[in-house]
């Protein structure tokens, strides 16, 4: 997975920042994508762990924050799949499929 967002044209300028400690240059956003700028604009809530990028989710009444993995468009596909179909969700309704992948993935629509 570290490889996929290092990689991935809308994740590696996030990826390689956060890893450095740096800030990516406002300048260079107008040469990248519109899901670049989006990550960048979020950027107080990317946090890089364990050689991955994840944004720190909270909730409005501040009761509960998690972290949700940045995923590269190309797993999207497979991943809802998964989520649904798999024997440990129960091959669960639209909805429910829904929250549970809000709370461990998030991605630029």
């Amino acid at each position: 997975m570290s490889n996929l967002q290092q990689c991935h044209p809308d994740l590696k300028l996030l990826y390689s920042t956060k890893k450095d400690g740096q800030t990516p240059d406002k300048n260079v956003l107008k040469d990248n994508s519109p899901a670049c700028r989006y990550y960048i604009n979020i950027w107080d809530s990317i946090i890089f762990k364990e050689n991955l990028i994840y944004k720190k989710f909270v909730s409005k009444n501040e009761e509960y924050t998690f972290s949700q993995l940045l995923l590269p468009r190309s797993l999207r596909d497979d991943v809802l799949q998964y989520m649904h179909n798999s024997v440990v969700s129960g091959h669960l309704g639209v909805k429910k499929t829904t929250e549970k992948v809000k709370k461990l993935f998030h991605w630029y629509i």
